[in-house]
C-alpha cells in the first residue's frame, strides 16, 4: 500500500505540472497570437493560484502577468506581480527579469503624469499608422517594401501585400492610414519603373487584393492623411509634377476635390483631420528654401485658413487629441526636438503652447488611439560627415577618415565640396 501511495502521489504531481504547462501555453497563445492580454491574465493568475508548488510555472506566469498588465496600462498591478515574483520566487531565473521591469517602471505614476512605454524599436515606424483601438500598427516592411501590420500586443507582423524582394521590385508602400472602423488601410504606393506615387487601399484581413484609387502621370508624390468619417473620401497631400502641392479630398472612385494649392515645392509635412471632421491641421515650410515650418488650420471645405503656430523654430507633424481640444506637434524651439501642445477652440488657437514631453531626441507624433494614448516615434539615429583620401586606382582609403565638423554632433549630413575643393 505504501508503494501504491507513493506512485499515486508521483502521478498527481506529474499531472499538476502538465496542467500548469498547458495553461501557460494557452495563455501565451491568447497574449501573443490573438492579442488579448486581458484574457491571458486570467489564465496566468490561475497558474499562480492553483499551482503554488510548481515554482517554475508560477515564476513564469507572474513575469508574463506583469507584462500583460503593462500593455493594458495597469502599472500598479504590474508592479504587484513583479514584486511577488521577486519576494517569493527569488531562486527562479525569472526574478532577474522582474527586477529589471521594476527598475524601469519606478514609482507608480499619478493620474496626471504621462507615462512612456516603448512598443517597438524599428526605423519603419516613423511613418507608420496606428489603428483606432491602438492594437495594430501599419508600417512598411523593411525586408520587402510591402505594406505590413504589426500586432502590438503579440509583437507579430504580417504583410498585406506581396510584391517580392527588393531585387525583384523597387515598389513599396508608405504613409499608411487606418479607416475609422479599423478595417481598411489607405496608403501611398510607389511604382518604381514609373517613378510615380499613387493611392491604394488594402483590407486589414488581407482577404482581397489592394484597390488602386489613384495613379496619374500628373501626380509625382501622394500621401494619404485621413479618412472622412463616412469613409467615402480620403484626405491626401499631392505633389504635382510641375511642383505645386495640394491638399485634397479623393473619393474612392478617384475623383479629386482640391482644398488648397501651395506653390514653390513647399510640400506640407503632416496633414491631420480633427475628430469632428471640421478642421485640418498641417505644417508647411516658412519659405521655399527654409528648413523651418509653421502650422496652419484649414477648414475641411477649404473656405477658411488661419495660422495655428508661427514661430522662428521648426514646428511640424501636428496631430489632434481625441477630444479635438488640442493639437500635439513636434518642435525644436528648446534646442532639441520635443512634443508640444496647443489648445484649439472653435478652430482658433487658445493660449500659448506647452511642452508635453522632452525626450532629448527627435520626437514625432504618429497618432492617438480612442483611449487617449499617444503613439509617437523617437529617432535616435546619428549622422556624421567624414573626409578621407582615396586611391582612385584601387578604390581604397589611404588615410583614416576624420570628422569634418565638431558642432551638432550626430546631425551632420549631405556633404558637398566648394568649387576650390578646400572645404566640404
Amino acid at each position: 500500500m505504501r508503494a501504491l501511495s507513493i506512485l499515486y502521489g508521483a502521478m498527481a504531481l506529474s499531472l499538476g505540472a502538465e496542467d500548469a504547462s498547458n495553461l501557460f501555453q494557452k495563455a501565451l497563445t491568447l497574449e501573443r497570437a490573438q492579442g488579448d492580454p486581458a484574457a491571458a491574465i486570467r489564465l496566468y493568475q490561475r497558474i499562480v493560484d492553483e499551482y503554488p508548488a510548481n515554482r517554475k510555472a508560477s515564476a513564469q506566469a507572474l513575469l508574463q502577468l506583469g507584462g500583460c498588465h503593462e500593455r493594458l496600462g495597469r502599472h500598479s498591478e504590474a508592479r504587484k506581480a513583479y514584486e511577488k515574483l521577486v519576494s517569493r520566487f527569488s531562486d527562479q531565473s525569472e526574478s532577474s527579469g522582474a527586477r529589471t521591469r521594476l527598475a524601469e517602471l519606478g514609482q507608480t505614476p499619478s493620474a496626471n503624469e504621462t507615462v512612456a512605454r516603448r512598443m517597438w524599436s524599428n526605423p519603419g515606424v516613423r511613418r507608420g499608422g496606428i489603428s483606432p483601438d491602438g492594437r495594430f500598427l501599419a508600417h512598411t516592411d523593411d525586408e520587402t517594401g510591402d505594406l505590413a501590420v504589426r500586432n502590438l500586443a503579440s509583437g507579430e507582423s504580417r504583410r498585406l501585400t506581396n510584391k517580392g524582394a527588393w531585387t525583384a521590385s523597387g515598389d513599396y508602400a508608405d504613409a499608411p492610414v487606418f479607416s475609422p472602423d479599423g478595417r481598411q488601410i489607405a496608403y501611398c504606393w510607389f511604382v518604381h519603373h514609373q517613378d510615380r506615387h499613387g493611392l491604394r487601399i488594402s483590407e486589414i484581413d488581407g482577404a482581397s487584393p489592394p484597390r488602386i484609387i489613384l495613379q496619374s502621370d500628373e501626380v509625382y508624390f501622394l500621401e494619404p492623411a485621413a479618412w472622412a468619417r463616412d469613409q467615402k473620401e480620403i484626405l491626401a497631400v499631392i505633389q504635382r509634377t510641375e511642383g505645386t502641392a495640394q491638399i485634397a479630398w479623393i473619393a474612392l472612385n478617384g475623383r479629386m476635390r482640391v482644398l488648397k494649392s501651395i506653390p514653390g515645392w513647399r510640400y506640407p509635412g503632416r496633414v491631420r483631420l480633427s475628430p469632428d471632421g471640421r478642421f485640418i491641421a498641417y505644417s508647411v515650410r516658412q519659405k521655399e528654401d527654409a528648413s523651418e515650418s509653421d502650422i496652419f488650420l484649414l477648414s475641411a471645405d477649404g473656405s477658411r485658413e488661419i495660422p495655428l503656430i508661427e514661430h522662428p523654430a521648426d514646428d511640424s507633424s501636428p496631430v489632434w487629441t481625441p477630444d479635438g481640444r488640442r493639437v500635439i506637434f513636434s518642435s525644436n524651439r528648446t534646442g532639441s526636438r520635443s512634443l508640444w501642445a496647443v489648445e484649439v477652440t472653435a478652430g482658433k488657437p487658445h493660449g500659448a503652447p506647452m511642452i508635453v514631453r522632452a525626450d532629448g531626441a527627435n520626437s514625432s507624433p504618429i497618432g492617438f488611439s480612442i483611449d487617449g494614448s499617444l503613439y509617437y516615434s523617437v529617432d535616435k539615429s546619428m549622422s556624421h560627415v567624414f573626409v578621407a583620401e582615396l586611391d582612385p586606382k584601387t578604390g581604397k582609403l589611404v588615410t583614416r577618415p576624420t570628422t569634418v565638423a565638431e558642432r551638432y554632433v550626430g546631425s551632420n549630413f549631405l556633404p558637398a565640396w566648394l568649387r576650390d575643393r578646400t572645404h566640404p
